[in-house]
């Protein structure tokens, strides 16, 4: 014969088991076409050698529309580092995605080229809300076309404002849901 508790711990297991089978996990695998403006300044930091440290806002669209990542804006500080002899740049950071007024995703970012084309990855590093946990990423190709840029080098004055496009071929993502 069964106790009321034993029939309350039965019941308490089915509801948690039910309350955890209810949250949707998700997960994809997109193409993201990314536009994005950036402004910040540049700095000397020794002969030759350019470093650039700013900010990079943009809207992320999945190409075929069918995602939780399609039409959601981010914002992304970094830096850059460019030889100027060699026309090479490294640049790393990170960004702040935002699917909803109430829901983040984090993501940190790497690549390496030459002015204009930087290839590297992203990998989300997790989130907030139904984004909690969230990873994933992929490789990336960054071109930028420099639209302004207002000089005095010697004291950290210069702004500099660009333009381009994020590429994403395969970005894939995972998150538990809620």
């Amino acid at each position: 014969m069964y106790s009321i508790s034993r029939w309350g711990r039965v019941l308490a297991t089915v509801l948690a088991i039910g309350i955890a089978g209810g949250a949707r996990a998700e997960e994809g695998k997109v193409r993201v076409l990314a536009p994005w403006q950036g402004e910040g300044q540049l700095f000397q930091i020794e002969p030759g050698k350019i470093m650039f440290l700013g900010r990079f806002d943009g809207i992320m669209y999945v190409e075929n529309g069918k995602s939780v990542l399609d039409g959601v804006p981010f914002v992304c500080p970094g830096t850059q580092v460019i030889d100027t002899e060699k026309g090479a740049m490294t640049a790393d950071g990170h960004c702040m995605v935002t699917p909803s007024e109430e829901e983040e995703v984090y993501a940190k970012w790497s690549c390496a080229g030459q002015v204009g084309v930087c290839k590297g990855k992203l990998e989300f590093t997790g989130g907030t809300g139904r984004f909690e946990g969230m990873t994933g990423g992929g490789e990336m190709t960054v071109r930028t076309a420099i639209s302004d840029l207002t000089a005095d080098i010697s004291r950290g004055e210069v702004v500099r404002t660009a333009a381009g496009l994020a590429v994403w071929p395969e970005l894939v993502y995972r998150f538990a849901g809620k």
